[in-house]
């Protein structure tokens, strides 16, 4: 969940925002219910912040210290930290606002986790589809093909390669293999 809070950083907007952030847990709360019986709720609290006049900001997690004092000082440091780490310079001084409010909710399963990745994408995707390669080959019509239908044999391109949350293309002159750890390879022609 994401909320507009537009606000100077300073030990007076501390119990604002932690207002807020209870409403956001509520909302996810309810949104969340029933999705898994056998987890719990995790939630995570963030905050955009930038230097005053600028029109960027950067999103760093909410500390969890009691004293105001104390989490207003942490953020400043890890702004500046963040900031001189991205940008190359930094200012403790300058005044910080805030900009938004993240909440990150997630369910963490009680039963014990697994090794290895998930199970590739369905094998067998048929038929094809348009894609636009560029000046150079124009709209191909392309195969589709389930994640799961590469091994480690090289296969030609151009592909759609299929899963459940992602599409990847592989260009003509290209092939596509899945390596040790079933990530999908993509060699170009100038990497052979």
């Amino acid at each position: 969940l994401v909320r507009t809070f537009m606000r100077p950083l300073s030990v007076a907007t501390l119990s604002d925002v932690d207002a807020a952030f209870e409403v956001m847990e509520r909302e996810a709360t309810e949104v969340m219910a029933g999705a898994d019986v056998d987890g719990h709720l995790q939630m995570s609290r963030f905050v955009d912040l930038r230097y005053e006049g600028q029109s960027y900001e950067l999103t760093l997690a909410l500390p969890v210290d009691a004293d105001p004092n104390g989490r207003i000082a942490s953020l400043i440091e890890a702004f500046a930290s963040e900031h001189e780490r991205t940008y190359g310079h930094a200012s403790r001084t300058d005044p910080i606002g805030l900009v938004n409010l993240r909440l990150t909710a997630g369910l963490r399963s009680a039963a014990a986790r697994t090794g290895g990745r998930s199970v590739l994408a369905q094998r067998g995707a048929t038929g094809s589809r348009d894609a636009w390669f560029g000046r150079a080959h124009g709209l191909l019509s392309t195969p589709v093909i389930g994640r799961a239908d590469l091994d480690e044999r090289a296969r030609p391109g151009p592909l759609l390669v299929d899963e459940y949350d992602a599409t990847t293309l592989v260009p003509p002159g290209a092939t596509a293999r899945l390596d040790d750890h079933q990530d999908i390879v993509i060699a170009t022609a100038a990497g052979r």
